[in-house]
This record gives C-alpha cells, sequence and structure tokens, in this order.
C-alpha cells in the first residue's frame, strides 16, 4: 500500500516538477523572442482567460476531486454548467475584446480544470502525469511554432 502511493506520488510530483520546467522555459524563450509590448499583451489576454475561468467552474478543482474519489454522480452536472457558463463567458469576451483566442484559452482552461479534478479523484496518477506533460509540451511546441516575428526583431534584421 504504501508503495502505491509513493509511486502516485511521485507522478504527480514528477509531472508538476517536469511541466513547470516545460513552460517555464517557454515564456522565458518567448520573452527574449518578442517585445515588451508584445509579451505584456499575452499575459493582458491569458490574465483575461484566467478571470473568467475562475467565475465560470462551478466546481473547483479540489471538489472535482472529492467527487469523484467519493463516486458521486455529480460530474455530469458540474460539466454541464460550467460548460454552459463557458460559452456565455466566451459571447461576453467576444464583445468586448473581439478576441477568439482567448475564448479557446478559456475553453482549455475550463476543460483542465474540469479534467485534472476528476483524474486526481479516481487516482489515474500516471494518466495526469501524461495529461499534464502533455499539456505544457504542447503549449511550448505550438507557441513556438505559432511565433511571429516581432517588428523589433525585423527593424533588427533589416539594419
Amino acid at each position: 500500500m504504501a508503495f502505491n502511493n509513493l509511486r502516485g506520488l511521485s507522478f504527480i510530483g514528477g509531472a508538476d516538477i517536469i511541466g513547470s520546467i516545460i513552460a517555464s522555459a517557454f515564456w522565458f524563450f518567448l520573452a527574449s523572442q518578442i517585445s515588451p509590448d508584445e509579451y505584456g499583451e499575452i499575459q493582458y489576454f491569458v490574465a483575461i482567460a484566467t478571470i473568467a475561468s475562475a467565475f465560470v467552474i462551478i466546481a473547483p478543482q479540489s471538489s472535482m476531486t472529492v467527487f469523484s474519489a467519493k463516486n458521486l454522480k455529480l460530474e455530469s452536472t458540474f460539466y454541464f454548467i460550467s460548460l454552459i457558463l463557458t460559452i456565455i463567458a466566451s459571447f461576453i469576451i467576444m464583445i468586448l475584446f473581439y478576441k477568439l483566442d482567448v475564448v479557446f484559452l478559456l475553453f482549455g482552461y475550463v476543460l483542465n480544470i474540469l479534467a485534472i479534478g476528476q483524474l486526481l479523484g479516481k487516482k489515474s496518477f500516471s494518466s495526469y502525469s501524461k495529461y499534464h506533460l502533455s499539456q505544457k509540451i504542447l503549449t511550448a511546441v505550438l507557441g513556438i511554432l505559432f511565433l511571429k516575428e516581432s517588428p523589433k526583431k525585423k527593424r533588427n534584421l533589416q539594419r
């Protein structure tokens, strides 16, 4: 029993540590490649999606973990209500900011919070680590692939 607990803890801790290293490296790399204005704008829109996700989540990740662990059949209800509120928040974000990418980020945050809570509640620690690491790797890879050449870099190249 103790070995299984240690194994589960190592899956969670290892995935969190490696994921944090990947995310940190990505954000530092991105900061070195774009102008401070562009980096600040990205952080501004990430903050909008983060704040919106905090408002639309009915059951936070810890609650989803407890409900899943106790086999209470409330997950589908919380999923449904949270997704309805996410759709409403998406319309509000589109009206206020005209940014479709923030809407996609909002959906990603909400689904991530709900899924991680359920994975941890069902004690699927290896699935959690695979999911968490794939999310961080995809963030870094897709972020680098979609990185546009900034005006600052273009000016330096033209000199």
